[in-house]
């Protein structure tokens, strides 16, 4: 199921999430938001990550592309990954990919 950054925002207001699930999304909202290419869907988003990495957007790959940035060039791209570095916390040694808990959210 794709939805727009604007419907998830209004699935917030209307109290659909459970309070975990709702902290998780308003940091890939605020990930989405740091990006510099806007993107209007969460899947757009995780597609633009995953390309930016070049690979998988699990946690494993997502602190290695921390690792090497170059912040002078890519600031912003750093800040919206290091963002979602803590959304992975939640989900402890799961080997998950930001695609699968974005379907496990909006399902």
């Amino acid at each position: 199921m794709t939805l727009s950054v604007a419907e998830v925002e209004e699935l917030i207001q209307k109290g659909t999430f459970s309070d975990e699930e709702t902290r998780i999304i308003e940091i890939i909202l605020a990930a989405i938001n740091d990006w510099p290419n806007p993107n209007s869907t969460l899947e757009d988003y995780e597609l633009s990550v995953s390309e930016f990495i070049g690979g998988k957007s699990n946690k494993k790959n997502i602190e290695k592309s921390l690792k090497e940035i170059d912040l002078n060039k890519y600031a912003w791209q750093a800040e919206s990954l290091a963002a979602l570095r803590e959304v992975f916390n939640f989900y402890g040694d799961q080997d998950l990919s930001l695609n699968e808990i974005i379907s496990r959210l909006i399902r």
